[in-house]
């Protein structure tokens, strides 16, 4: 009989040794217990600057009218496949195209412009990154432009950018720091009835985003 009892409490002994074990191995598999990185980790509010370039015969050259080296602030939000700004920072384009003398007005009439990227992200083999594909869509904006005549209706205008993202966008889970670039390649512009608006020659521009999680 008391045989029978030791050998249970060995048996139940070694039963509790190998679970401790196993419940270790899998801690330590997990980090010490931690979460697991993945690519939600790049959800949230971010805030940043955009820097604007100028591509000409396949060579980037900062923007003379407006681009800077410090860039222009700017925010967006993050969700699962989306990239959203409430503000899309139009003011580099703008000035590309009329100038520094009437860009502001033409600003001001435009008012926020709301925009979102879709995306498709995927988690780096070492676990510390989220590398994502984006597939912009063109940026849309109606602006009306006051006549010189008071008796006159304002004239609607329609204004289409051909964006592109060829270069892949990268999230650091490390510093939260995420970075993308989209190229605005081709803007038209277009009245009430459809037809075309001659706007100068645009010369398509390198967006370059550099942006924090927001705390």
């Amino acid at each position: 009989m008391n045989t029978k009892i030791q050998a249970s409490s060995l048996l139940a002994a070694a039963l509790l040794v190998v679970g401790t074990v196993g419940f270790a191995s899998c801690d330590d598999d997990n980090g010490g217990g931690g979460t697991l990185p993945s690519a939600s980790d790049m959800y949230g509010n971010y805030v940043g600057t955009v820097r604007t370039v100028e591509v000409t015969h396949n060579e980037k050259t900062e923007s003379s009218e407006g681009g800077t080296s410090e860039g222009a602030e700017v925010s967006v939000k993050v969700d699962r496949d989306t990239i959203y700004f409430d503000a899309f920072p139009v003011k580099d384009i703008i000035v590309s195209l009329y100038g520094e003398e009437e860009a502001p007005a033409i600003i001001e009439m435009l008012g926020d412009i709301k925009y979102s990227v879709g995306y498709t992200p995927a988690l780096s083999e070492a676990q510390d990154s989220v590398s994502f594909r984006m597939a912009p869509e063109p940026l849309k904006a109606t602006v009306s432009v006051p006549s010189e005549s008071p008796d006159a209706e304002p004239a609607v205008l329609n204004i289409e950018s051909q964006i592109s993202a060829e270069d892949v966008g990268d999230y650091e889970l490390e510093t939260s720091n995420l970075k993308f670039t989209l190229t605005v390649m081709q803007i038209s512009v277009k009245d009430e009835e459809g037809a075309d608006v001659s706007i100068p020659n645009f010369e398509p521009m390198s967006m370059e985003f550099s942006m924090a999680k927001a705390q």
